[in-house]
């Protein structure tokens, strides 16, 4: 793990000099090189943009209820972006409290508390205990409903429930509170929070996780992706980049460039291209050898297709709509069936971000670009779909639906590879991971030696995207020995832009620093071969 301390040296040593430059001095700047050209919004692919219509009324999906927790099957409950009562946010780490939140019952919020009190008699090897059932309350604001998840490198950890300083512990099929073992070695105390909002334990090789629902409800059983969820009136959109390109090359050590792709940040339902932060770190690069593609990609407005939707194509009849990606997904390695609209964005998202990448390889010769030296970054949502692209295999995100489904993916060069050679990310999540992951019927690990090295900055205060999910990654990468350099930004929280340029940088995306540039420059240059 690299410490934030790393970036003041980087900057203090410099990289390497001639064609790839050196950082400028860590003050915050505006866009605007005269070393570099940008081309502006050229299409890079097509995606269909549909009408979401809501779904009809149905049987009740299962929101969060007051009363205790239990554990139920992955294949039940456990599916992410599926039933509200099995997922969760919130529980501060390094050293600082919160409540751990789920859905309730109209969009009001329940909070994780120690619910009812269980005696336990003596027997002839254990006296008479108590132990506390932890379970769901309407949230209060109290210290009784804070808790800590251990910080702790590894993916699981401890949750402590701060009052008390017990911990959650797993007893038969309930939750309860019990003193913390030393560092979480019995595998009954330790949770992950996945990016998905569930709350997986070690029992049972993980494949359980806590859930409010009662055993038997609905929301038990598996969902049924984009069922009642027609998208209607489909139509192509163009898909746009802008290229950054060094305005006079002059002598170089290479007859081509290597490229960055870049996606921004928004929660896959807003930002573009046109956010300060990416067009500089477009502007950082190729004033240093590269060839920058800043891309715009489908957002939660447009409603994109992904599996299990029914989709109706514009100029065609409405009873020619289907359920796409059923047959497809199969033979491809996954599934339609799951695939929920709680998070319709991230399908479209990852998609449109690889067939990016498949234009850039397509298009080498036309930008100079080296097909074989390929990086992608972004910033929190666009940092996601990155590293998405970094990790999963080939074929996801793209092979789960066929061109007569979606008939703009012939647009996307679908004969060259998405893979990419090193992957940049700005306080990143693993759920565009976990979400294939989940689809895929032989539940294959999407981590090998064969993925993008990455570089990732997250803040330790993060509580958008917790940076035990960067440490999650760092973790599956370390098991497979593929280079993985975190930057911790102590005590800083989501999108921090302004990084190593305070005082007097209005944090935002409508800032340029140049000091995680700086930093992540000789990782990145060095993991494409170009140094």
């Amino acid at each position: 793990m690299v410490q934030s301390a790393r970036i003041a040296a980087v900057i203090a040593v410099g990289v390497a000099t001639g064609a790839m430059g050196a950082p400028p001095t860590p003050t915050a700047v505006g866009v605007g090189s005269s070393n570099v050209t940008v081309i502006g919004n050229l299409t890079y692919g097509q995606g269909l943009v549909c009408s979401g219509a809501p779904a009809p009324p149905g049987p009740p999906v299962g929101p969060a209820v007051a009363g205790p927790l239990r554990l139920a099957p992955r294949s039940l409950a456990c599916t992410p972006f599926g039933p509200s009562a099995a997922r969760w946010r919130g529980g501060s780490k390094g050293g600082y409290s919160g409540p751990i939140t789920t859905p309730g019952a109209g969009g009001h919020a329940m909070c994780l508390a120690p619910v009812s009190t269980t005696a336990h008699p003596a027997t002839d090897t254990a006296d008479a205990v108590a132990s506390q059932t932890l379970g769901l309350a309407p949230c209060d604001g109290s210290s009784a409903q804070n808790f800590q998840r251990a910080s702790v490198n590894v993916e699981y950890e401890p949750l402590v429930h701060v009052a008390t300083g017990l911990c959650a512990d797993v007893v038969g099929s309930a939750v309860v509170l019990a003193p913390c073992t030393h560092a979480g070695e019995s595998a009954s105390q330790r949770w992950v929070l996945g990016t998905s909002g569930v709350l997986f334990t070690t029992v049972n090789n993980a494949d359980t996780c806590a859930t409010s629902a009662p055993s038997g409800h609905p929301s038990t059983e598996p969902t049924r992706g984009g069922v009642g969820t027609p998208l209607t009136d489909c139509t192509p959109k163009n898909l746009t980049l802008d290229v950054y390109v060094p305005a006079n090359r002059g002598p170089s050590p290479w007859k081509t460039l290597p490229a960055l792709i870049l996606a921004h940040g928004g929660a896959n339902s807003g930002g573009s291209k046109e956010q300060e932060c990416f067009q500089g770190t477009a502007e950082y690069f190729a004033a240093r050898g590269f060839v920058a593609f800043n891309i715009n990609y489908r957002l939660a407005g447009d409603h994109g297709p992904y599996p299990g939707a029914s989709v109706h194509l514009a100029h065609t009849p409405r009873s020619s709509a289907r359920r796409v990606g059923v047959a497809r997904s199969a033979s491809a390695g996954t599934t339609a069936e799951g695939w929920n609209p709680s998070w319709p964005s991230a399908y479209p998202a990852v998609r449109d971000m690889k067939a990016a990448v498949r234009f850039v390889r397509a298009n080498a010769a036309r930008f100079g670009v080296d097909p074989t030296k390929i990086a992608v970054s972004g910033g929190s949502a666009g940092a996601t779909n990155a590293v998405a692209t970094g990790v999963t295999f080939d074929g996801d995100y793209k092979d789960e639906l066929t061109v007569e489904e979606d008939p703009t993916l012939a647009t996307t060069f679908l004969n060259e590879s998405s893979t990419v050679q090193c992957v940049y990310a700005h306080w990143s999540s693993d759920g565009e991971i976990d979400l294939i992951v989940e689809h895929d019927p032989q539940n294959r690990s999407r981590f090998s030696a064969s993925n993008a090295p990455i570089v990732e900055f997250h803040g330790t205060q993060d509580t958008t995207i917790p940076i035990s999910h960067a440490l999650a990654v760092q973790a599956a990468y370390n098991a497979t020995g593929v280079p993985y350099e975190l930057h911790r930004l102590e005590g800083w929280a989501h999108g921090a832009w302004c990084y190593g340029c305070e005082p007097g940088c209005p944090n935002g995306t409508a800032v340029y620093c140049p000091v995680m540039d700086a930093a992540a420059f000789p990782f990145v240059t060095n993991h494409l071969g170009v140094l």
